[in-house]
């Protein structure tokens, strides 16, 4: 499985759709795709859907949250992960 940042970046670049163009169409600050790109934040659902719709990739591919990770002394993130 591939991570989803991996995955919306992949398919921008691939698309030759600048990050800009996405985030307008998107209606989100670049600032915010370029964190949700780099890993450094998860989208909301329905920033995520917008995002799926804007690079016209079928939202019935498989998405899912991994299941809580507990560490005692450091917070594990979950990150969505598409197949």
């Amino acid at each position: 499985m591939t991570e989803l940042h991996q995955t919306i970046r992949q398919i921008r670049e691939y698309k030759g759709i600048s990050r800009e163009a996405l985030a307008d169409n998107v209606g989100i600050a670049v600032s915010t795709l370029e964190r949700i790109e780099n890993g450094r934040t998860d989208p909301k659902y329905s920033t995520l859907k917008k995002i799926l719709d804007s690079l016209d990739v079928h939202t019935s591919i498989t998405i899912t949250s991994p299941p809580s990770l507990k560490a005692t002394s450091t917070h594990v993130k979950n990150k969505w992960l598409i197949s």
